[in-house]
């Protein structure tokens, strides 16, 4: 079990036509609620982020697992299975077709810089864009709402902030930093990638 502050890593496993991806989120566990088990808890964000997907991603696009690691504890990696589709209706784009997200940073120092990452996310329904252009604001703002700030898991659940991990020291060892997300925006068009990162659910 994570304790109060601690910094975990949630990869989200994900499937559409056959094809597995995966998207890496960093928390810090800012309360631990119920103090459920971290099975239980992974389970409550898949639900949620199959809520704050369900205006862009369709029913053929599904996450599989989601895997846990404690960073800061160095805890044995936990892993939950899960079969929970997208709810929007309508055919999605192909998988390495997404919805970029970009993610701003910056810890609390007086001087500290704003630091980007990005979420790419696969599955979005072709009606959600014209031309590449996302043309409907409110269900993608609703995912960017969700990988900025807080997230209050339901019925006594954590709650967590999101945070970006970067290199604070490339090393050798390469140290990482994990700021608070305090921003995050559509870039307002289709990114057609090159491939997609991914994890094997089968792998804890």
């Amino acid at each position: 079990m994570p304790n109060q502050g601690d910094t975990v890593e949630v990869a989200y496993v994900q499937e559409l036509d056959g094809v597995q991806m995966s998207n890496r989120a960093y928390y810090a566990i800012d309360d631990l609620g119920n103090d459920d088990s971290v099975a239980d808890n992974l389970n409550k964000l898949i639900n949620s982020y199959q809520t704050a997907t369900a205006g862009v991603c369709g029913n053929e696009w599904k996450i599989v697992c989601a895997t846990y690691q404690n960073i800061t504890s160095a805890a044995e990696k936990q892993t939950v299975f899960a079969t929970v589709p997208g709810l929007a209706p309508g055919d999605e784009h192909p998988q390495n077709q997404v919805i970029r997200f970009n993610q701003y940073a910056q810890t609390f120092a007086p001087t500290s810089p704003v630091y980007r990452g990005a979420w790419n996310q696969s599955g979005s329904v072709e009606s959600l864009s014209t031309r590449g252009r996302v043309n409907a604001e409110a269900p993608v703002n609703t995912l960017a709402a969700w990988l900025t700030g807080q997230i209050v898991l339901p019925t006594g659940g954590w709650t967590v902030q999101n945070l970006l991990r970067r290199v604070a020291s490339p090393g050798p060892p390469i140290v990482y930093e994990y700021p608070e997300i305090l921003k995050c925006e559509n870039s307002a068009r289709i990114f057609k990638l090159r491939t997609r990162t991914t994890n094997l659910c089968a792998v804890s």
